[in-house]
């Protein structure tokens, strides 16, 4: 009999606090929703919305290709927006005396919208 009351309190145990997870659950999911709003009217204005971040993205892809070299040697970028595309081209390096330009340019291009990589190359 007192194996049979403790296996049924087990068990009321058991879906009662399932029931508080779910309800748990459903509260975050609604809290994240609320949360996210100001996130989704920001991407508005597309998940690449300024020059910074399209830097950013820029040094990130061209490190990946190129090795770490390519953000000493390639900076300041020339960054232009034009229509819904970033436009990222570096600078050319002059050699240490001054005289001749060294290595190629890197470009990029990134689609404002959702930071796609439209294409990438380097001159030589």
């Amino acid at each position: 009999m007192n194996n049979k009351v403790l296996i049924i309190l087990l068990i009321v145990i058991l879906f009662i606090s399932c029931d508080y997870k779910n309800k748990n659950k459903l509260n975050n999911e609604i809290k994240v929703t609320e949360e996210s709003m100001d996130y989704i009217e920001s991407i508005e204005n597309g998940f690449v919305s300024d020059k910074e971040t399209a830097e950013k993205i820029a040094d990130i892809i061209l490190t990946n290709i190129y090795g770490d070299k390519i953000l000493l040697n390639n900076k300041p970028y020339k960054i232009e927006l034009i229509d819904d595309v970033w436009y990222i081209e570096g600078a050319l390096k002059v050699s240490d005396f001054g005289l001749l330009p060294v290595g190629g340019i890197p470009y990029i291009k990134i689609r404002k919208s959702d930071g796609a990589i439209l294409g990438v190359s380097h001159t030589k």
